[in-house]
């Protein structure tokens, strides 16, 4: 019998290889916890975000330069769904999105998840509210 430590015992670069398996099981996690699509019933994001209604509609107007808003609501628009892709880069598009929020949610706080990926300045009737600058920061 005797003493023998732990490092004696491991194969070279063991306990390297149990930090890295320890953390990406920790990054998984810790994922769960703010995911939109996994335990979202008890995760973070779930609480934050709970329920949730699908646009009313979502439309387009793609334009060939930087416009002001009253030229822009006289604008074509034309149906489109989320996810849909735009571009070339640097490219304007103008969205007109309507959402119907029920009855129940009066007095809440309501959010409108939206990532374009890009920069965008949200307006209602007539006068701009709130800039944006999309991604997540994995692009």
């Amino acid at each position: 019998g005797g003493v023998v430590s732990r490092e004696s015992r491991s194969q070279p670069g063991s306990q390297e290889m149990h930090r890295h398996k320890q953390r990406r099981i920790t990054k998984e996690r810790l994922e769960k916890f703010y995911s939109k699509d996994y335990f979202v019933y008890a995760n973070i994001y779930g609480q934050i975000y709970g329920e949730k209604r699908p646009l009313t509609t979502l439309t387009t107007c793609p334009v060939p330069d930087r416009i002001s808003y009253h030229d822009a609501i006289k604008g074509t628009f034309v149906p489109t769904t989320i996810g849909a892709a735009f571009g070339p880069s640097w490219s304007t598009h103008w969205f007109k999105v309507v959402i119907d929020i029920p009855d129940e949610w009066h007095g809440k706080e309501v959010h409108l998840l939206w990532d374009t990926g890009a920069e965008g300045l949200i307006w209602i009737n007539g006068q701009p509210v709130q800039g944006l600058t999309g991604g997540d920061g994995d692009d």
